[in-house]
C-alpha cells in the first residue's frame, strides 16, 4: 500500500505562493507533480485559481492564487531545469501559467500525452481517473471538479480532490513509462514531452499549429 491509497499524504493550503520548504524539497527530489484548478477551459477568458504541487516523500501544497500577485516560488519551480514536472494534460495547465505570468516551463512530462500515444483510439482510457483506476487500481472521485474554486476558503473535499490529482501522477508515470518502453514508444513520448513548452508558446502567441499546411 502506498501513501495515496493509505491516505497518509501530508497536505497543506498556502495563500499566494508555495512555501520555501516545498521548493527545497522539489529541488532535492528532482521531481514534482503539478496540477491546476481554473474557472474555465480558455486561458484568455478564464482565470487560474489554484496550483497544487506534490513532492513524493514530502507532501502536497494547494496554492490559492492572489490576483495580480505572481507566485514567484511556483514560477521558480516550474521553470527549473533540474526538476522534472509531471502533469496530466500539461498543455492546458501550462497555457494558464503562460497566459497569466508568462511562464515558460522546463523539464515537463505528461501522463495524458503518454496515454494518447499508448491508446490513440481509446479516449475513454486517457483521462486521469481512468488511468488511476486501470493502471493503479485506485478509484478517483471527481465530484468537486466543477465546484467554486474562487472561494476564499476551500472545503476539505476540495483540498483533497485538488491534492489527489497531483499525488497520483508520480505513481502513474513509472507504469506508463514502462508500457511505452515495452511498445518501443518511449523515445517518441520523450520528444513529445520536450515539445510541450514550445507548443504552449505557439498557442499563446496565437500562431496555432505552424506545422499544418
Amino acid at each position: 500500500m502506498n501513501d495515496l491509497t493509505a491516505g497518509t499524504v501530508r497536505r497543506m493550503v498556502q495563500r499566494g505562493d508555495a512555501s520555501d520548504d516545498l521548493v527545497h524539497a522539489a529541488l532535492a527530489e528532482g521531481l514534482a507533480a503539478v496540477d491546476t484548478e481554473t474557472t474555465g477551459l480558455d486561458p484568455s477568458t478564464a482565470r487560474l485559481c489554484t496550483i497544487q504541487i506534490h513532492v513524493p516523500g514530502w507532501g502536497t501544497e494547494v496554492v490559492q492564487l492572489r490576483d495580480g500577485s505572481p507566485p514567484s516560488r511556483v514560477i521558480e519551480l516550474v521553470t527549473a531545469q533540474q526538476v522534472v514536472k509531471i502533469f496530466h494534460h500539461a498543455v492546458f495547465d501550462l497555457s494558464f501559467l503562460h497566459a497569466e505570468y508568462g511562464v515558460a516551463a522546463a523539464s515537463v512530462k505528461c501522463t495524458k500525452v503518454a496515454a494518447k500515444i499508448l491508446w490513440p483510439h481509446q479516449k475513454e482510457r486517457q483521462s486521469l481517473a481512468a488511468l488511476s483506476r486501470d493502471v493503479l487500481g485506485v478509484p478517483m472521485e471527481k465530484e468537486q471538479r466543477m465546484s467554486d474554486w474562487t472561494r476564499s476558503h476551500l472545503s476539505p473535499a476540495q483540498v483533497a480532490y485538488a491534492a489527489r490529482d497531483a499525488e497520483v501522477l508520480p505513481l502513474l508515470l513509472p507504469h506508463l513509462t514502462q508500457m511505452l518502453s515495452a511498445a518501443d514508444l518511449l523515445n517518441l513520448a520523450t520528444r513529445c514531452w520536450t515539445h510541450i513548452p514550445l507548443r504552449v508558446e505557439l498557442e499563446q502567441r496565437g500562431l496555432g499549429d505552424v506545422f499544418s499546411y
